[in-house]
């Protein structure tokens, strides 16, 4: 019986095996990154079109408690979504960049998939 480690170009293969493998899952994880970014920016408006609606109804303008505590909650989810869109961008570049580099290991066409 034969196995990979008889053949003489089974390095070769399982490393060309293991980063078309990782091509892959950089490709998947792309497409993740993008997608939650905009689902952000799609719930973003709707959370702040709702807290205006809020702070701007009669009852509450007569509580300025309220439209302070309102306001606090919003920065801080502000400044929660900030940071996580900024770390997001930062595996999408690393993830870009890997993808990238498998492209010329496997010797895929210029321009592959990957968006530049």
């Amino acid at each position: 019986m034969t196995t990979e480690s008889d053949l003489p170009n089974a390095p070769r293969y399982s490393q060309e095996k293991s980063a078309r493998f990782e091509y892959e899952v950089a490709f998947k994880s792309l497409e993740l990154l993008a997608d939650v970014r905009f689902k952000l920016l799609a719930i973003v408006p709707l959370i702040t079109g709702a807290a205006i609606t809020l702070l701007t109804t009669d009852k509450l303008q007569s509580r300025p408690l309220m439209v302070l505590a309102v306001s606090v909650f919003g920065f801080f989810v502000t400044l929660g979504l900030t940071s996580y869109n900024l770390r997001n961008t930062q595996y999408l570049y690393a993830t870009r960049y890997r993808a990238l580099q498998l492209e010329k290991q496997l010797e895929l066409p210029e321009g592959g998939t990957i968006p530049r």
